[in-house]
């Protein structure tokens, strides 16, 4: 079978197709379709989410499934699993920031190309609750039913990616049967219809995708930093850019400078297209930078430019707004891994030093906290440098000091003292001379700074040598290397160039964990309030409720809805609607103690679980507190406003799962919009409010 340009279809599409067959027949039943579609692929290459195929592959697996599985609607079914097989995670996020079924229609045109080139699709009309969309298959490509029903399945998932049911879709037009284009007619439950499902679901997905990106990251920085080999690892670049997002081609070009050429890598491109368009991003050509078929990112670290990463869809429709962010972070990584690959192949020229380098970056790829990447650096100190002391500090903008966070080579007792130590500017001059001037020092007991006398002179150290960890151009903090005998000191040029190194390395980690820390935190954390989001105060239920089952906790949930937020946005515009939606989580966050969980679940609706009550009652003196804290005026940029709330409680004891425990609150809470400055509290998992309290008017 001939396999088109191989670039058509995405192994997203592949992947799922032969999911679905596996789940419906088993492993027999795959290798059944495989061997009668004659597709020149491999199952493990269609199963790879980065590998393109062409359309006549898809088709071939399509109307092979129909026949093994004895299924003609395989096409729809297969669409319809997209969000049951758990595939195209990172895909899966971006489609979702688009906030509604509505925006993920009217840019149907850039979510299309993730999954297909031979076909083009756009945005007719779109309403609260439907759309029409139009698709057309582009020559020479033949229409295929099952293609068409395929498109008809996935679509039925946009609205569940946002807790709402399949969305119903109606094909009044078709290709198939001699359509200019086919037409899709998409139609979904309003939100406000569909309250008591609404957080669960979406919650599911948009875990279950963050765990899957992660999970990719995670792989993808293990596999750029686990060779040493510099073309390899530029090799790996250009193929592992789809962990950030789909596209048909990807392109790395750097230019290192002791190299008097640049280096292009490509991935889907014919090589001399490669190498033209490479020197032509390392150039910054306004016309390759510009073309909406392709997303570029600078490859930079610790203010080394290395080059532009490139990715190019076969449309020119472009990306959807989340992923240049996402392509810059792991522009960011590449970088890192570049970095990291540069420095082991300069450090494997000195031999036995080279060796503990070495150990230490791959060892640093696996760490994710900063202690555990500042305990793996000074623990490589006595090898890399020939020191019998070492340790890490970390600066610490809150605090305006310089903070121990590892320590090698000392007895506990001296170890726990060095890890208590901090510096400020107020106890040596060193603080403010290494934050502006990045160079190694060589530190000795006879120091005219007393408090590095005292320091030395108390921990044993009469020399240490002390090298700055400087990331994205600031101090960071430093590595120290010490020796207890002063007459036999390895502090030369050579140990300062060796820790240097260190130094740098213990600086790439780290920014790299802090960006990783910033991705999980943006991934689970609502951007407007900085509040935990729907996805994180999920995870916080079930082991809540977890908990509370196996130690009788005392555990209870707050559901908020807003009253009035709706004519404060209508009147002073939505800018003054999200300083009062900022203005009410802080409120919220006031009211309750630092153990308790305040959350945005969607809109001006907030969540608040609160921790070890003692007694019923304490949940509804909470949610009085909360009630009357919301009936007080905010002073806001536009003026004061006034608004209120309504609360839902609900208690984990009476919950079976976290669905059950929002779904009585949103039940109680529903029943107390009835009266404004309300609260309601159901007890015994019942879904109707069984008790109901006012606050006094004052």
């Amino acid at each position: 079978m001939v396999d088109g340009d191989g670039r058509e279809t995405a192994g997203i599409t592949t992947r799922l197709i032969l999911a679905y067959i596996r789940e419906q027949g088993g492993d027999d039943a795959v290798a059944e379709v495989m061997r009668r579609a004659g597709v020149p692929h491999t199952v493990e290459e269609l199963e790879d989410e980065r590998t393109w195929s062409s359309y006549t592959t898809k088709v071939a697996l399509f109307e092979t499934a129909a026949d093994v599985l004895d299924d003609p609607d395989v096409g729809l079914h297969v669409g319809e699993a997209l969000l049951a097989h758990k595939i195209g995670g990172a895909l899966r996020l971006v489609i979702g920031a688009l906030g509604s079924p509505g925006q993920v229609l009217r840019s149907i045109a850039k979510a299309n190309a993730k999954f297909a080139s031979s076909s083009s699709m756009r945005c007719v009309e779109v309403s609260a609750d439907s759309g029409t969309v139009v698709r057309r298959l582009h020559p020479p490509s033949v229409p295929n039913r099952h293609d068409c029903d395929y498109t008809r399945g996935l679509l039925s998932q946009v609205s569940m990616l946002f807790g709402l049911p399949q969305a119903a879709v109606e094909h009044p037009d078709c290709q198939v049967a001699g359509a200019d284009e086919c037409v899709y007619v998409v139609s979904w439950q309003r939100r406000r219809f569909f309250r008591r499902l609404r957080v669960n679901p979406a919650a599911t997905f948009e875990l279950a995708a963050l765990r899957e990106q992660l999970v990719d990251l995670q792989r993808t920085v293990s596999d750029l930093v686990s060779t040493e080999d510099l073309d390899d690892v530029l090799g790996r670049i250009a193929t592992r850019a789809s962990a950030a997002v789909r596209a048909q081609r990807y392109l790395l070009a750097v230019q290192f400078p002791n190299e008097s050429s640049p280096r292009v890598i490509g991935d889907g491109y014919a090589d001399q297209v490669a190498q033209d368009l490479g020197r032509r991003l390392l150039a910054d050509d306004d016309d390759v930078l510009a073309d909406p078929r392709r997303m570029t990112a600078e490859v930079a670290a610790d203010g080394v430019r290395y080059g532009r990463l490139a990715a190019e869809t076969s449309t020119g429709e472009g990306f959807l707004p989340s992923e240049q962010a996402q392509f810059d972070a792991y522009a960011g990584m590449a970088a890192a891994a570049l970095t990291r690959a540069r420095a082991l192949v300069d450090a494997r020229r000195r031999g036995e030093r080279a060796e503990a380098l070495l150990d230490l970056a791959h060892g640093l790829a696996l760490e994710t906290t900063e202690v555990g990447a500042a305990e793996r650096v000074v623990a490589a100190v006595p090898t890399v440098v020939d020191a019998d002391r070492a340790s890490l500090m970390l600066w610490d903008a809150s605090t305006a000091c310089l903070r121990v966070v590892a320590v090698h080579g000392l007895d506990p007792a001296a170890r726990d003292d060095l890890l208590a130590t901090t510096i400020s500017a107020a106890d040596t001059a060193l603080v403010p001379e290494a934050m502006q001037d990045f160079r190694t020092r060589v530190l000795t007991v006879d120091s005219d700074d007393p408090w590095i006398r005292s320091t030395l002179t108390t921990f044993g150290v009469p020399v240490v040598v002390a090298s700055p960890i400087v990331v994205h151009g600031a101090y960071h903090g430093a590595v120290f290397a010490g020796w207890s005998d002063p007459d036999r000191h390895g502090a030369g040029a050579e140990a300062q160039r060796s820790l240097g190194s260190l130094a740098d390395q213990a600086g790439t980690a780290l920014a790299g964990i802090r960006l990783l820390t910033e991705a999980r935190h943006a991934a689970t954390h609502d951007p407007l309030t900085a509040l935990p989001n729907r996805a994180l105060f999920g995870q916080h239920l079930e082991h809540a409720i977890a908990a509370d089952r196996r130690e009788r906790l005392g555990t209870a949930l707050c559901f908020v809805d807003l009253d009035g937020f709706k004519a404060v946005n209508d009147r002073h515009g939505h800018a003054t609607g999200d300083e009062l939606l900022v203005a009410v989580a802080a409120r919220l966050r006031a009211q309750v103690r630092e153990s308790d969980v305040v959350a945005r679940i969607s809109g001006d609706e907030f969540g608040v679980l609160l921790h070890r009550l003692e007694r019923p009652d304490d949940a509804e003196r909470v949610g009085a507190t909360l009630v009357r804290c919301l009936a007080e005026p905010f002073a806001l940029r536009a003026g004061e406003v006034r608004i209120g709330g309504s609360i839902g409680i609900a208690f984990a004891a009476a919950a079976a799962d976290a669905e059950e425990l929002l779904r009585t609150a949103d039940d109680a809470m529903y029943a107390a919009k009835i009266e404004r400055g309300t609260y309601r509290v159901a007890f015994e998992g019942s879904r109707t409010a069984v008790a109901a309290r006012r606050e006094p008017s004052n």
